[in-house]
């Protein structure tokens, strides 16, 4: 969803509640970003991605095709786009060519994209390429 509103141009999202509250003591559960004990849940491991792919941008360009739907971050020649697909594993994103690429959850584990591409869920991935949004745009197939 912060990837989603950032792409269509909002320019700040704060994210509530804070805490995480499964006895519903506010009226009704509450998915925050952090286990009461002050453990960082994957909601804070993804939020927390997002604002470091945006925190040293120059770029940002929104993402939609017929089966993808994201944003792009582009910086110092180095693109990080927050990816899903609409249609659950439809698309694929190319390798690109070269190295440090990378690929990731939004809660920063590394996930494989090899030779024959990255395969895009319902579930964000992060992909980090060594270039500039119009180019790496162009892997998304």
């Amino acid at each position: 969803m912060v990837a989603l509103l950032l792409a269509g141009g909002v320019q700040r999202v704060i994210w509530l509640p804070l805490a995480y509250d499964p006895a519903g003591s506010a009226g009704e559960p509450r998915y925050g970003l952090l286990d009461p004990d002050g453990t960082v849940r994957p909601a804070g491991d993804a939020v927390r991605s997002i604002a470091v792919a945006a925190g040293r941008v120059s770029s940002i360009q929104g993402v939609r095709s017929a089966s993808v739907s994201g944003v792009a971050f582009g910086a110092a020649g180095r693109t990080t786009m927050i990816l899903r697909s609409d249609a659950d594993a439809a698309a694929i994103v190319a390798a690109p060519p070269g190295q440090g690429a990378t690929a990731r959850t939004a809660g920063g584990q590394q996930v494989p994209w090899g030779a024959g591409g990255r395969r895009l869920g319902q579930e964000p991935v992060l992909l980090s390429v060594p270039a500039a949004p119009g180019r790496a745009l162009r892997l998304i197939g």
